[in-house]
């Protein structure tokens, strides 16, 4: 969830920036020493998730020893990140006493964050993650895809989707869910976007191809995914929001 003090820390964007620039990736491999205390200066599309990926996946990546000095570099600096995002969260004055204790309904409150959070990342797999691919806002771009070397986009997409379902059950404890049914008396609504999670989710898993792929041969199954996302967004933004009173604020950058 990146709300709160983890927003305003920029730590996602050294974690997960999309898209990495490829060449200024091949550029500091070649830098002089380099070192982990470089790389953390340089700018959040030189580093974290999708430039290792990058890496991971260069054609040549055996025979440089600048790149594989700097993957593995890449690699050390990704696991501090993430050291240093738990921090924030569970360590000293974390962020977790605020969100668990903050019992406001105002539209930076952690409640609501955490409500903006799973719809945004909903609304960035409708935008950016499925639709821009297979040209819903312009033509089809398969260089768009957002793991391009891995070539596990539809797999990455599965694995956002069971986790916006998790934090909106909210596992074993109270979740948005147990909300909806206390506001409106029963588990319709509930249900209702439950069951949509679950049909993306199973959609989704049952596309065999990559993204690239898929969007040539499988293209109608994307399609009726996409409607899926489509209406499941439509679920968590309207019926969602406006029964929990919270306002859904969506930008282009939500969800990275």
């Amino acid at each position: 969830l990146n709300i709160g003090s983890i927003k305003s820390s920029y730590i996602h964007s050294q974690i997960g920036e999309w898209p990495c620039n490829p060449s200024f990736i091949d550029d500091l491999s070649t830098t002089p020493n380099l070192s982990t205390e470089y790389i953390h200066t340089t700018g959040a599309a030189n580093k974290g998730i999708y430039a290792i990926e990058y890496l991971l996946f260069h054609p040549n990546i055996m025979l440089d020893s600048n790149k594989l000095k700097l993957l593995q570099l890449e690699t050390e600096v990704l696991e501090q990140r993430f050291t240093d995002l738990l921090t924030i969260w569970t360590g000293t004055n974390s962020y977790v006493e605020e969100f668990t204790n903050d019992l406001n309904i105002n539209i930076y409150s952690p409640y609501a964050s955490y409500i903006n959070a799973i719809v945004s990342s909903v609304d960035f797999i409708y935008k950016e993650r499925l639709g821009k691919p297979m040209g819903k806002f312009n033509y089809i771009d398969t260089n768009k895809v957002e793991n391009p070397y891995a070539e596990i986009s539809l797999e990455a997409i599965e694995k956002t989707l069971q986790t916006c379902l998790l934090l909106y059950k909210g596992s074993e404890t109270l979740g948005a869910d147990d909300e909806l049914t206390f506001i409106l008396g029963d588990t319709t609504l509930a249900r209702d976007i439950e069951n949509k999670f679950i049909d993306c989710i199973e959609k989704t898993a049952k596309l065999s191809e990559s993204l690239k792929t898929a969007i040539s041969n499988e293209y109608i199954e994307l399609e009726r995914l996409y409607e899926e996302i489509r209406q499941l967004k439509k679920l968590l933004k309207n019926d969602l929001s406006s029964t929990l009173s919270i306002i859904i604020i969506l930008s282009d950058t939500d969800g990275d």
